[in-house]
């Protein structure tokens, strides 16, 4: 028994490794091979690869010309997939990591690392930093220049219009979210450009009262102000009011609504707007900060439900 017990860690060993190990990559050759094993690197050239070696054998690397690959089905697709459901919110340093390690595959055909790429991209921009915006505008821009699929290419646009604002690249922004806007007639586009405009709008919103602090006494700063005021929140409305079913995009504009109200002090409508998110779009990352926002609130504004005192008032 005791031989046996000292034996136990060398059998289970390879059980364990194998059990721990990632799913093998697959190589789609032209003439309808398919070899396991794992992608080691790639130029325009040539593709190197690891072969899924038998029992008994050491694993061997071979060459692979690029014009006879078709495809790559990559081993960790299934785990990345599960990083960019709706309702999966991975920490940022997952993200990151993930991202580390599939970037050098962004150019191949099939392969998932643009879309893990811009989930990055959003989670940095949510943090709210400077440094994670600058990051994001230049992974976002990589991927719109690098990334294998047009569709990709699109989407990294958008979020590099949006890392330009929260930088203090505005103008230049709106003027391509404008151009966005006019020439598509894509719902998904229209939306994100429109929330581009959104951010431009709050970013000018903010600036301007902190150049002008007694706006309040300005008659020629209060018309511009009221004016950014509503175009910021009616442009991150958009998507909640008229695609609410489009869960992820619907919670990120009214959660920048939340925002503008915050900055206002309109502490009724901002824990409406909280609890809205909090009710109708739960499993958003935005929920989770809707809920810290009203855990922040004293218990006596919090007991309050304006939205039901609206609605039986005569």
């Amino acid at each position: 028994m005791k031989r046996l017990l000292r034996l136990l860690p060398f059998v289970l060993a390879p059980l364990i490794q194998a059990q721990e190990s990632p799913p093998l990559d697959v190589v789609l050759i032209r003439n309808g091979d398919r070899r396991p094993g794992r992608v080691m690197n790639f130029d325009e050239k040539i593709l190197r690869f690891q072969i899924s070696p038998l029992p008994g054998q050491l694993p061997a690397t071979v060459t692979i010309p690029r014009s006879l690959v078709v495809s790559v089905q990559f081993g960790a697709e299934a785990a990345i997939e599960r990083l960019r459901q709706p309702d999966r919110i991975p920490q940022l340093s997952e993200l990151g990591q993930n991202w580390a390690e599939q970037e050098r595959f962004l150019t191949l055909p099939k392969s998932p690392a643009a879309a893990l790429g811009i989930r990055y991209c959003d989670s940095l921009l949510r943090s709210q930093t400077p440094e994670n915006a600058l990051q994001a505008f230049s992974i976002a821009e990589r991927l719109e220049k690098e990334a294998w699929d047009s569709a990709d290419r699109a989407q990294a646009k958008q979020v590099r219009l949006r890392a330009m604002v929260a930088i203090g690249r505005s103008k230049e922004a709106v003027g391509e979210a404008l151009l966005l806007a006019k020439e598509s007639e894509d719902p998904e586009i229209l939306i994100e450009a429109k929330f581009i405009l959104a951010q431009a709008a709050e970013a000018d919103l903010r600036k301007l009262e902190e150049e002008n602090p007694r706006w309040e006494q300005d008659v020629s700063v209060r018309p511009e102000r009221h004016r950014l005021v509503h175009e910021a929140l009616d442009l991150y409305l958009y998507p909640y009011l008229f695609f609410g079913s489009d869960t992820l995009t619907a919670a990120r504009g009214l959660a920048g609504a939340l925002g503008v109200y915050r900055f206002l002090g309109e502490t009724p409508l901002a824990l409406e707007s909280a609890r809205d998110l909090v009710a109708i779009y739960p499993a958003t990352p935005f929920a989770q900060t809707a809920t810290k926002y009203i855990a922040s609130l004293p218990p006596e504004i919090t007991q309050q439900d304006h939205e039901k005192d609206a609605q039986t008032q005569p």
